[in-house]
């Protein structure tokens, strides 16, 4: 059984932060990408003007996030490093928080047991 930590992750900007999310997000990739046990890390927001429809539709100002981790241990590692960030940042402001937890993202996270599937090699993701 593998020890692997598949997640995805839902966190919402809030309204005329767009431009300053979009720098916090750039970072968090920058910074996912070079920690040890982070296995796969992206960053969506939903697709308009196209002639397909997502059902539900997605908030406007919505990012999800893909991710797999090594194991516990990696994925515990990535969330302190991106809290210690926001905080650092001051970039809590520019997303969604609880109202009892002002430096915490509101995000909704669902972890899921990867049940079959593939990635082909010539993905190219960036």
């Amino acid at each position: 059984m593998s020890k692997n930590i598949h997640l995805i992750s839902r966190w919402f900007i809030k309204e005329g932060y767009q431009k300053e999310a979009e720098g916090i997000l750039k970072q968090f990739e920058k910074t996912a990408e070079k920690e040890e046990g982070t296995l796969m890390y992206l960053i969506h927001r939903p697709k308009w003007n196209i002639d397909l429809v997502s059902r539900p539709t997605p908030k406007q100002l919505e990012v999800l996030f893909v991710e797999i981790y090594e194991d516990k241990d990696a994925f515990l590692k990535h969330v302190n490093n991106q809290q210690a960030y926001l905080k650092k940042a001051d970039a809590f402001r520019y997303f969604e928080t609880p109202e009892n937890q002002p430096t915490q993202a509101a995000a909704m996270v669902e972890f899921l047991k990867l049940e079959r599937g593939f990635i082909k090699p010539e993905l190219n993701i960036k």
